[in-house]
This record gives structure tokens, sequence and C-alpha cells, in this order.
């Protein structure tokens, strides 16, 4: 359960093979538990078709955690697809482009004075 979350936006992404919760719509299942304040901070992504820690370059392997399948324990495929990791990547650059143009927009601008509002080179 979360709730009170930060104040800056987050990013959820998921994976539809991702043995750790097994369920396709993991991510924004959870936003829709938030309260409105919080849930209007989270933007979620799905990929589909990849497993648990596409993003990250390495062999394909099975390992065993605790946590797997909502807490029952087991095995979980890690497997990276370069394609999933590249489109992750740039939603993540976008997200927070996006994000710092937002805070630049919010910031009060520097006051000029006079004489440097006169002066033009």
């Amino acid at each position: 359960e979360f709730s009170h979350l930060v104040p800056a936006p987050i990013l959820i992404a998921t994976a539809t093979l991702d043995g750790y919760d097994d369920d396709r719509g993991a991510g924004p299942a959870l936003a829709g538990t938030l309260p409105p304040m919080d849930r209007a901070k989270v933007r979620t992504a799905v990929f589909y078709g990849v497993h648990h820690a596409f993003d990250a370059p390495g062999p394909d392997r099975q390992v065993e955690n605790p946590s797997a399948h909502r807490g029952q324990g087991g095995a979980v495929t890690v497997r990276h697809d370069p394609e999933a990791a590249v489109r992750a990547r740039g939603l993540a650059v976008q997200f927070f482009g996006e994000m710092r143009d937002a805070r630049r927009r919010e910031r009060p601008q520097p006051r000029r004075s006079a004489a440097a509002l006169a002066w033009n080179p």
C-alpha cells in the first residue's frame, strides 16, 4: 500500500511477463489505488512481452526469490530485451525532460534592471 508519496512526479514502468507481480496491469493497478492527489503525480508505462529487468544487459537467467509471484516465492525469468530497453530509456529521458521543463515554467524569472534591459550589444 502506497500513499503520501514524495512531491515529485513518478514514472512506473512494468513488464507484462515480470514474475514478481504476475499481473500485466500491475503498474496502472497500483496507480489506481492511490489517493487522487498522489495518483495525479504518477505516470505508468507497460512494456509488453518482456520479462523482469528487460532493460539490464546480461544473459538470460532464472532467479529464485521469496518475493516472486506476489510474495508466494519461486523462480523469475530475467531476460534483457534490447529494443524494449531503448524504448524505456527514451521514455525516461522524455519524462525527466518534461519534469525539468515544467519546473522551469514554474520558477519565477529573475528581474532585470532597467540598465540591463537597455543594454543591447
